[in-house]
């Protein structure tokens, strides 16, 4: 009955007493906001106490049932509750050795009934196939307003990560999904890029733990031997690297290569976590970090031009800035700003420090290491060669200053100005002198 108790965090405590003591400590807890409880010892009595409270009238916005086991004559009861009740919009059941979707059904009465929850942790519990098509009934609802959904450790696998894929592709409200340590494998990885492309809504997608997700699938072999009489690579022996899941995700949706185009129509809302690391040439951090960033969307699709002109591999950087045609009708206010864009990459002269790593911070300090000066070279190769074979850019400059007239400070502009030389003091009967009123004192 503390007037300005709000939350309580019973979680892992065994209550002395059974159910009766349950009773108590709930009906304590009537008019609180929050409250967790749970606990592995806890027998089929006291859930199925728990289960009655949430069915009556309360003011609990927030609740999680932790590390209780909820057997089958408790699902129904627990289900039941659920739907009676109409306050909770937080809701959180942590291993509880749940078949879902024993208690989050998909019928239309319970659809209906749960769309009022905003965040939903079912962690630790077994999803099916079926479970997983109740869950895509549930995201589909028109009345969903789910913004966070975890499923951590729900032993999903991939056809049921693809059912559920799909409805999160059509759902405009969820921000938060958590796959998290399940079964996915890159069979599901159509289904991931087909979500973030068709999607702008979701914030943060989770598929760390996944073991089937594999950054590389097949290793690069270079082989080399006597081919036609000279030592050389074979390629009958050789194949290049093959791609795995993450690196597919990646490279497909949320940063492609392939064209300036293509680049500017990735996804940039979704910050995917898969394993935390720039592996290879997939760059899967830090596009993670750009995309997170709190930034508008102009400057992370430069971020990611600007990373994109330094890839590892030549072959993959965006070609088509070399592509002068595209540039033809460019303003002459923008020339600064593509000449800038050219030079430019991630690290360098403080472009993008918060989203790479400390050492790539400093690297552009000392300009003798030999990473700093294959970027300084490539940097200043590629702005001559854009200028030099661009064929219309006299005309680009004929066309005048624009609409936009810049003001040049006063200091530079003093700057430009030329000095002029001290004049040397004449002397009365110099030959060059003029008429003597000009040296009265005025």
């Amino acid at each position: 009955k503390h007037p300005a108790l709000r939350s309580v965090n019973l979680t892992y405590c065994n209550f002395a007493g059974g159910s009766k003591m349950m009773d108590k400590i709930l009906a304590a807890c009537k008019k609180c906001e929050s409250l967790e409880i749970g606990h592995q010892d806890f027998d089929s009595e006291n859930v199925a106490v728990v289960a009655k409270f949430l069915a009556k009238k309360h003011s609990l916005t927030s609740f999680s049932l932790v590390g209780a086991a909820v057997d089958n004559d408790n699902k129904k009861l627990l289900s039941d509750a659920l739907m009676q009740n109409r306050t909770i919009e937080k809701l959180c059941l942590h291993s509880n050795q749940l078949q879902l979707p024993a208690v989050i059904r998909g019928t239309k009465k319970a659809i209906k009934a749960l769309s009022r929850l905003t965040h939903l942790d079912l962690s630790f519990n077994k999803l099916s196939l079926s479970g997983a098509k109740s869950m895509a009934k549930f995201l589909a609802g028109e009345d969903s307003k789910l913004i966070s959904l975890v499923m951590m450790k729900n032993n999903l696998t991939s056809k049921g990560a693809n059912v559920l894929l799909s409805s999160v592709k059509k759902n405009t409200t969820l921000q938060h999904l958590d796959l998290s340590r399940n079964w996915i494998t890159n069979k599901s990885v159509p289904a991931v890029i087909d979500l973030l492309k068709n999607n702008s809504t979701l914030v943060t997608l989770n598929l760390s733990g996944n073991k089937g997700l594999k950054t590389v699938e097949k290793r690069a072999v270079r082989r080399w031997g006597f081919v036609d009489g000279r030592y050389q690579r074979d390629e009958s022996r050789s194949h290049p690297q093959v791609d795995g899941g993450r690196t597919k995700i990646v490279k497909d949706a949320l940063f492609d290569t392939f064209s300036l185009e293509s680049i500017i129509s990735s996804n940039h809302t979704c910050a995917v976590f898969m394993t935390g690391f720039n592996h290879n040439d997939s760059y899967e951090e830090t596009i993670r970090k750009i995309n997170a960033l709190d930034a508008n969307e102009g400057r992370k699709i430069r971020l990611k031009i600007a990373l994109a002109r330094y890839a590892n591999d030549d072959k993959k950087g965006v070609t088509d800035l070399l592509d002068l045609h595209i540039f033809d009708d460019l303003s002459l206010e923008l020339m600064p700003a593509l000449l800038e864009m050219l030079q430019e990459a991630i690290g360098f002269n403080g472009l993008g420090n918060d989203v790479v790593t400390g050492w790539m911070k400093d690297r552009d300090k000392d300009k003798t290491s030999p990473y700093a000066r294959k970027v300084y070279a490539q940097s200043l190769s590629l702005l001559f060669d854009t200028i030099k074979s661009w064929q219309s850019l006299p005309l680009l400059f004929a066309r005048g200053p624009g609409d936009f007239c810049f003001d040049v400070p006063a200091q530079t502009e003093a700057k430009r100005k030329k000095k002029k030389k001290p004049q040397k003091r004449r002397k009365f009967g110099d030959e060059e002198d003029g008429e003597d009123d000009a040296w009265l004192p005025k």
